[in-house]
């Protein structure tokens, strides 16, 4: 069965500091709006990689970016499905299942040191129901980037 699926990025950037500049990129990926969902009698668990990110700074201590997590849901409210997120470098191979380490909707955190710029690769992870309800499900995925302290 395919499912509709949006993911609205809220995007955010705060800095620490007047003069650091952190700054954030997201490409969406693929086709997030056709996500495979189970619901007839089986059920996967799915790793799929929804955008690439950009993120760059002009802080010596790095940047960190928070990312929120939640559930696909209809708009009646059943039958949610909880989705965790990971970042993985860009071009790196897909996380395995284990990767994905931040509960949902536990907000996933990632730091680098030093400035410049790198590109991640983020994926979600979920497993609908066997007997998934039919219908369009939709989600968000908030990021924030701030300069580390």
């Amino acid at each position: 069965m395919r499912t509709a699926f949006a993911i609205a990025f809220v995007l955010a950037a705060t800095t620490a500091m007047a003069s650091a500049t952190p700054a954030l990129i997201a490409s969406s990926t693929g086709n997030p709006g056709a996500l495979v969902m189970d619901g007839e009698g089986t059920s996967s668990t799915r790793i799929v990689k929804i955008a690439t990110l950009t993120l760059s700074t002009d802080d010596g201590d790095g940047l960190t970016v928070s990312i929120t997590s939640g559930s696909l849901t209809k708009a009646d409210g059943r039958t949610p499905v909880p989705f965790q997120v990971v970042l993985v470098a860009s071009g790196a191979s897909a996380p395995v299942s284990g990767e994905f380490t931040t509960p949902s909707p536990t907000t996933y955190t990632w730091s680098n040191g030093g400035t410049g710029e790198v590109e991640m690769d983020l994926y979600i992870k979920y497993t609908s129901a066997s007997l998934q309800d039919p219908g369009a499900y939709s989600a968000s995925v908030d990021l924030v980037v701030v300069d580390n302290p």
